[in-house]
């Protein structure tokens, strides 16, 4: 159950920080562009994230649903994030940061595992 709540998290904040990449995004948020080495950055964690979220749904489901699974969990996410976004854009990025913290230390404790 930890690898299905942790997959999540990852997916949520894979789908946060490939959309906090794009300049546009940052500025509609923020106010203001970050610098180009924070965009390359986020991008590469975005998809990073999204290949442990895999692999934490294959270890949760099998790799037959799993991929499935991974599918679901992003449409989820990205559905919670273009809702709630004209409403609580700053929060939402905040979240997608508690959303990574929560996959990563899910990850870590079912590699220990």
């Amino acid at each position: 159950m930890l690898s299905f709540i942790a997959a999540g998290g990852l997916a949520y904040s894979a789908m946060v920080a490939l959309c906090q990449g794009i300049k546009r995004h940052q500025v509609a948020v923020w106010g203001k562009p970050w610098p180009d080495t924070w965009h390359r950055g986020l991008r590469a964690y975005g998809w990073l994230a999204l290949l442990l979220c895999l692999w934490l749904s294959a270890e949760h489901w099998g790799w037959a649903m799993g991929s499935v699974g991974v599918f679901g969990l992003l449409s989820l996410s990205g559905f919670a994030l273009v809702l709630a976004l004209p409403y609580w854009p700053k929060l939402l990025v905040r979240l997608g940061v508690l959303g990574a913290v929560l996959g990563l230390l899910g990850s870590a404790y079912s590699l220990w595992v």
